[in-house]
């Protein structure tokens, strides 16, 4: 080949090589973008569908238009199985507010008794606040317990208030009194009235409040044993 055919053949090749760039650029803008996903994106990904998947992390529904009544009562947990044949028992103190401890303790008695209880976590917190609580524990008997379904759950309610007050002991320095008083109204899931009513009264001194208190609910259990 001679020299003057070498020269052109590598004048062709540069020219090549310079439109490998252009041609390059005009590929990647006529590719689709790839969709690109952050580990940051992944976990949010994962946050909502761990929510929205487990029954046990799901808010409870309010009482709104459009959601069953049935779901200002019950927590959404696997243990709170429909048991229509069993007690509920709940005990709300002075504060409007339930008392997971003494409903325990008064589940524990009934069931020492061999009777069939639900477990107190059944109920939601605005089953309370919302004043569910409040018309079925003065004996509703507007049909109040069959809109909410409460015979799905169980046959009666151990709906219990309890109110505590403390006063000072001239007598002995130091000393408080706690007062407790337990009422409990046993409802009928069916028509909402009450079926029984138990009163427990009893004091308890201690150095603290909390002493006083803790004397007078041991109390006031001792003596729920043999009237519930």
């Amino acid at each position: 080949m001679k020299a003057k055919d070498l020269i052109a053949l590598a004048g062709v090749i540069i020219a090549a090589i310079a439109l490998i760039p252009p041609f390059v650029q005009l590929l990647s803008e006529k590719t689709e973008p790839v969709n690109t996903v952050t580990t940051k994106e992944r976990e949010t990904v994962y946050t909502i569908q761990q929510s929205t998947s487990s029954p046990a992390s799901r808010p409870v529904a309010s009482n709104t238009k459009g959601s069953s009544a049935s779901e200002t009562i019950a927590n959404p947990r696997p243990q709170n199985i429909l048991r229509s044949d069993a007690i509920a028992v709940l005990i709300v103190n002075e504060h409007n507010r339930i008392d997971w401890t003494l409903s325990d303790q008064i589940k524990s008695i009934l069931q020492r008794k061999e009777y069939k209880v639900s477990t107190p976590s059944l109920f939601t917190s605005s089953f309370v606040t919302k004043g569910q609580f409040e018309r079925l524990f003065n004996g509703d008997d507007s049909g109040k317990a069959q809109l909410l379904q409460l015979s799905q759950y169980c046959k009666e309610g151990f709906f219990g208030k309890k109110i505590v007050s403390f006063t000072e002991n001239p007598d002995l320095e130091n000393v408080i009194t706690a007062t407790v008083k337990l009422e409990i109204h046993i409802i009928s899931s069916i028509t909402g009235t009450i079926q029984k009513s138990i009163s427990l009264t009893a004091k308890g001194p201690g150095f603290s409040r909390d002493d006083a208190e803790k004397i007078a609910i041991e109390r006031v259990l001792e003596d729920a044993v043999g009237k519930l």
